[in-house]
């Protein structure tokens, strides 16, 4: 007789071989069908856990959102940074959280109401750590603003959409303008002109 698993564990094994197969075959390419057969579970089991396709990657973006506020909360808590490097890090983690093999399959065109919730729920999630950086700065007198959350949000929603290759097909040295003017933003958002906000300090970590 098959051990029956727990709920959490079967719910865990329908996302990561759901993710699997998102990435091999694209979201709108992969039916519920093709999960339960990499599964060999049946509808009942899976609509147990998941109403639909697309709850199984709201799950998926959660997961990933997840991880990436516990990486941001270790750089936010770590007592030997002070503002500016913290920020840095938390700049350097949107560059190669956007290189993930899932974020570039749902940030295709087809996929745009998948692209736009992963944009929104990584807002919510990311954006009080970058806030909370800048309140550190604004205390240790780096940074001078005087809407600093908002300002955060202002510069994560921008770095999110321009660099985007769902939104646009940008050339290698078009990207590197981006960068390099999306530094100048942060550098005068932030009203640290300590040299700080340079391109090199992003692309190293």
């Amino acid at each position: 007789m098959a051990e029956k698993k727990k709920p959490e564990e079967r719910k865990n094994e329908i996302l990561d071989i759901s993710e699997k197969l998102f990435k091999e075959n694209g979201y709108e390419r992969t039916s519920i069908e093709q999960i339960l057969k990499e599964l060999k579970l049946s509808k009942g089991g899976f609509y147990h856990h998941f109403k639909s396709k697309e709850e199984v990657l709201d799950g998926i973006i959660k997961r990933f959102t997840d991880l990436a506020a516990t990486s941001a909360q270790e750089v936010v808590e770590n007592p030997d940074w002070d503002a500016r490097q913290k920020m840095i890090h938390l700049l350097a983690a949107i560059r190669i959280d956007s290189q993930d093999e899932l974020l570039t399959e749902i940030h295709r065109p087809e996929n745009n109401v998948m692209h736009l919730k992963s944009l929104l729920e990584s807002t919510k999630v990311l954006v009080p750590y970058f806030g909370q950086v800048a309140r550190q700065g604004i205390e240790e007198g780096h940074f001078k603003m005087e809407y600093p959350d908002e300002v955060m949000e202002g510069l994560f929603l921008i770095a999110s959409i321009w660099f985007d290759e769902g939104f646009f097909d940008l050339s290698d040295d078009q990207k590197f303008q981006r960068a390099a003017a999306f530094m100048e933003m942060a550098e005068k958002c932030t009203g640290d002109h300590s040299g700080m906000f340079q391109l090199h300090n992003i692309i190293q970590k």
